[in-house]
């Protein structure tokens, strides 16, 4: 049974005697968010045990799983058993335990990204007595929920401007972005004034303003030089393929949306007005260009170029740089003809 993550708290907190739950997705950090807060909703209603196995063990003994299912605890009257780097080959050893609905067992399984064929994804999805939660990359509205949510919480103080910055520059993936944030409360620890812009620039590095931003900034001027240039560097310093590839898509999307509303009549600061999070200001002027000199025919045809390139990163991994670097330039190379 799929849930949602505002869902579940209140589908945790119902059943404490046997939870059954597969925590799966390309968002690592959110999974693991989910993992800890799913052990956190069960500590405070009971005591359990925690066991941790990985696929390897039980390819090493079939029956591991099984025994530690069966294994009374001597200290707590729960036992929470996490599973991961689980294999499609090992559901038959996990589903029949799973069916025999042994109570005070909270089975968990976490997993990155599962295809909509894998047996896993399938078995639990279709089970009533399975709860499912899938973890994608964060969206712009995930980011600024999430990005509110961490300075009310840590009540850090903060310019007007680093608000707007850190929405805009912030990971789609929940664990990089907490590391950022993190780095933002330990820097407001009995700091009596906000942080501001050149602060919070200097503990991010920058690393999505000057980089990724920076990226397809010069990329969309059809800089193919400075792309090439920026993209070495970005790779350098640990920045995944896909990273850069969504991170042009979504920077081209918002380009197509602005240029949409546009044609309903609306001038160029009315139509930014749509756009989550807002354009930074710094960038309002380039964004603009960019939104004036491009037709929404090229931008259909650059989406699709990069999607096709996510794809082929995924699948050949050892080659995802080469054809990620590749497929940039080309956009930088056919660009030019606008300007």
């Amino acid at each position: 049974m799929l849930i949602r993550e505002n869902q579940l708290e209140q589908r945790i907190s119902k059943n404490t005697s046997f939870i059954n739950l597969l925590i799966y997705g390309s968002n690592e950090g959110l999974v693991r968010q989910s993992l800890k807060r799913v052990k956190k909703i069960l500590k405070d209603k009971v005591d359990f045990d925690e066991v941790s196995i990985e696929g390897k063990n039980i390819d090493e003994d079939p029956t591991v799983f099984e025994q530690h299912v069966n294994t009374v605890s001597l200290f707590s009257t729960h036992k929470l058993i996490q599973l991961s780097g689980i294999k499609e080959k090992h559901l038959k050893n996990i589903s029949e335990v799973f069916e025999k609905k042994i109570e005070n067992i909270f089975i968990i399984i976490t997993s990155d990204i599962l295809t909509k064929s894998s047996k896993i994804r399938t078995y639990y999805e279709k089970n009533d007595n399975c709860l499912v939660l899938a973890c994608y990359d964060d969206d712009a509205k995930t980011i600024i929920q999430n990005t509110e949510n961490f300075i009310r919480e840590n009540k850090i103080l903060m310019d007007s401007d680093v608000k707007k910055y850190l929405i805009q520059v912030l990971s789609n993936n929940r664990l990089i972005s907490n590391y950022e944030l993190e780095k933002l409360r330990l820097y407001s620890y009995k700091k009596e004034k906000p942080i501001t812009l050149t602060e919070a620039r200097s503990l991010l590095n920058d690393m999505s303003s000057s980089g990724l931003q920076e990226i397809n900034t010069s990329v969309i001027n059809g800089d193919k030089i400075k792309s090439s240039l920026m993209i070495k560097k970005i790779f350098s310093e640990g920045t995944s393929s896909i990273t850069l590839i969504r991170g042009l898509i979504n920077y081209l999307k918002r380009i197509k949306k602005t240029k949409i509303e546009i044609r309903k009549g609306k001038t160029f600061d009315e139509s930014i007005q749509v756009l989550k999070p807002p354009v930074f200001w710094k960038e309002k002027n380039s964004f603009k260009k960019h939104c004036m000199n491009i037709p929404i025919s090229s931008i259909e045809k650059y989406l699709f170029s990069l999607v096709k390139t996510e794809v082929q990163c995924k699948l050949e991994s050892s080659l995802a740089y080469i054809n990620c670097e590749k497929s940039l330039l080309l956009i930088a190379n056919d660009i030019k003809k606008f300007y």
